[in-house]
């Protein structure tokens, strides 16, 4: 089937066969019929009815081309119209201006061209609309620039200035000063003075003891035990024990020894103390890691019959192997420094002494393993003993 869609005659021309289109020039052109755009073309895969047949959508516009050239072979097909519609400019409606826009577009025309008008930002004021404040000045040009630069150049003078102060402390400095900053700073110990020393030997090991101020009587006597090797001169020359045993109102003496993890606690050093006038029937017992392990240990091993308080500070043993049942009778001082890696087996230990019914003190505080920790928690621990013993 042949579907024509030409209105106009072809002026005379026979009709040609489908889908054969060719182009007269003038003055030929001048003799043929103008009509719309036209083509007789066979359908041998679809016949439709309009409007469902092929259609050519006709947009109005103001551009307008007529042409007038009838195809030489099918000269019913003339292309006469073809509107083409121009882009459509939105037009911009520009809200009455404030005196608040006005001011922050001072330096450009408000009378300018509509677009421009409409890309101008809308900049806040403060209160000025509401008959507070001021306008804020225009923007001046490199503003923004200005204080990106001066953004970079402050930042990279700090980082200059940091990396030059990591220079002049070293390694061991700036490690230092990160310690202070996470761990915090080692106090001072109080002033007044210290206690007064005794030193003895045992077994070819030093025995170091701090006694109270005044003591008249005999004491009891805390034995510490400090982290492995074991030097009896540690608890004074880092943790000041005897100036803080000074300051402190416990009526008790403090005893330390050298290689404690190699010594004979119980069978050598309390009767070597007792020789030296302190009572061993009361002691206490005092440990860090290692050290606040074995204090765990002892008193379990002796009992409440002679220790009468045991304190340890980030003992390093875990809550499952720890003691627990043999210290409900005993108070017991347990801490650790929450960035402490042993701060959550502290923590289990302390709630399972709770749950046994212990006397329990202590608990998890700002602070690390470190000697400023100790320090910071060593009156604590002082005036825990001084009240149990």
């Amino acid at each position: 089937m042949v579907s024509v869609t030409s209105a106009r005659p072809s002026g005379g021309r026979e009709e040609v066969p489908a889908k054969m289109t060719s182009s007269i020039l003038p003055p030929r052109s001048d003799l043929a019929l103008c009509s719309p755009m036209t083509q007789a073309s066979a359908s041998t895969t679809l016949d439709l009815p309009e409007p469902f047949g092929p259609t050519t959508a006709v947009m109005p516009g103001s551009n307008l081309r007529v042409v007038a050239e009838a195809k030489d072979l099918n000269p019913r097909s003339v292309r006469v119209l073809r509107y083409m519609s121009p882009p459509v400019r939105r037009a911009c409606v520009r809200p009455a201006p404030s005196p608040c826009h006005r001011a922050a577009l001072a330096w450009e025309d408000y009378r300018s061209s509509p677009a421009s008008a409409c890309s101008a930002p809308m900049v806040p004021c403060m209160d000025a609309e509401r008959g507070g404040g001021e306008a804020p000045a225009a923007p001046r040009d490199g503003e923004g620039r200005f204080r990106r630069r001066a953004f970079l150049v402050g930042g990279g003078l700090g980082v200059l200035g940091l990396g030059g102060a990591a220079l002049v402390a070293g390694p061991g400095g700036v490690r230092s000063a990160y310690t202070r900053v996470v761990c915090g700073s080692t106090p001072e110990p109080p002033p007044g003075g210290t206690a007064g020393r005794r030193q003895g030997t045992l077994e070819g090991r030093r025995v170091i003891v701090a006694m109270p101020r005044a003591a008249r009587d005999t004491v009891p006597v805390v034995v510490m035990l400090p982290e492995p090797p074991g030097d009896a001169r540690a608890p004074y020359d880092l943790y000041a024990v005897d100036r803080y045993l000074a300051a402190s109102p416990g009526g008790f003496a403090i005893a330390s020894v050298d290689g404690w993890p190699s010594a004979d606690i119980v069978g050598a050093l309390l009767p070597h103390l007792e020789a030296g006038g302190l009572d061993v029937r009361r002691i206490g017992l005092l440990g860090w890691a290692a050290g606040g392990a074995e204090a765990l240990r002892l008193a379990a091993q002796l009992g409440s019959g002679v220790v009468r308080a045991v304190a340890a500070t980030s003992p390093d043993v875990t809550a499952a192997r720890a003691p627990l049942r043999e210290l409900v009778d005993i108070p017991v001082w347990l801490g650790c420094g929450e960035r402490d890696d042993r701060a959550p087996q502290t923590e289990t230990m302390l709630k399972g002494l709770k749950a046994l019914g212990a006397t329990t003190e202590g608990g998890i505080s700002s602070g690390c393993q470190d000697t400023a920790y100790r320090r910071r928690v060593l009156p604590e621990q002082l005036a825990f003993f001084a009240r149990h013993l």
